[in-house]
């Protein structure tokens, strides 16, 4: 009787609100697609390990690369196999672009502040957010939004952060956002496909044998 006279259930309307924020995910989870020609899917389970593996060791990791290296397929297989195990939430970089991370919130139909998002998932043991492209929102004058994120991840221990970004944006991003947060982190690089990945990728689909030879020989 004294634990229902200090505690509430959370409302219905809240519990929807989440759902909404992890149904917003899906999209940019579909629009980065780790198979090739939507069939073709190279196994990159070194690259995976070492990325989860650094995610045990610190709470924020920015995985970088070259167009076109895979990183964000990466990071959405990594994104997959952790909401497994915990709330996870992917956003766009471009949905940090405003003034206050409650309008990221609300411009996701998600009826929550962030200040009720982290009351909500205070008692969970962790949750992952990630952003993707985060190279594109250094276009934008307006990052309040994102600094706001990058407070609640470092106030809240459980919390882990997944990066993507371009390789040559990656010092300048870690420079005017994690560093000026006092964010700890760790950079994974993704390397180019190597040739024995490119081998298997040509027995998949001779047709790129051309384009590929006439791209080695420039």
């Amino acid at each position: 009787a004294s634990a229902r006279q200090r505690h509430g259930p959370v409302p219905s309307q809240d519990f929807q609100a989440l759902a909404t924020l992890q149904q917003h995910s899906w999209p940019i989870q579909r629009g980065t697609t780790a198979k090739i020609g939507g069939a073709f899917h190279i196994g990159r389970d070194a690259l995976l390990g070492q990325i989860l593996n650094a995610l045990n060791k610190n709470r924020i990791i920015v995985v970088t690369g070259a167009a076109g290296s895979g990183k964000s397929a990466l990071a959405a297989e990594i994104f997959e196999r952790m909401k497994l195990e915990m709330p996870a939430f992917a956003f766009r970089a471009e949905e940090f672009s405003r003034s206050h991370l409650d309008e990221t919130l609300h411009a996701a139909q998600v009826q929550l502040t962030a200040q009720e998002l982290s009351a909500l998932l205070a008692l969970e043991p962790r949750k992952l957010f990630w952003i993707e492209s985060l190279e594109r929102l250094l276009e934008k004058t307006e990052h309040a939004a994102l600094a706001d994120l990058l407070q609640m991840v470092r106030e809240d221990p459980s919390s882990i952060l997944l990066l993507t970004c371009r390789d040559y944006s990656v010092d300048l991003i870690r420079s005017s956002f994690l560093e000026q947060a006092g964010l700890a982190h760790e950079v994974v690089m993704v390397p180019s496909l190597s040739d024995a990945e490119l081998q298997r990728v040509l027995e998949q689909f001779p047709q790129l044998n051309t384009a590929l030879h006439v791209n080695r020989h420039r």
